[in-house]
């Protein structure tokens, strides 16, 4: 009777992949955070409704 030994599959998740997954998620989280103050900068600046309505949609 011969053995056979299972194949072994690649790791799904490698270390490559987890950096770059972390990296998106650190952009993406960094981006919506400032897009979500830029109503209340053009506010401070001066705005007098004009620009931070057209961004609330967005935020």
């Amino acid at each position: 009777m011969t053995t056979t030994t299972p194949a072994t599959r690649p790791r799904l998740f490698s270390r490559a992949l987890l950096l770059i997954m972390g990296a998106n998620f650190g952009a993406l989280t960094s981006l919506y955070l400032l897009l979500s103050v830029v109503p209340l900068y053009t506010a401070k600046l001066g705005d007098n409704g004009g620009a931070a309505p057209v961004c609330r949609p967005v935020c």
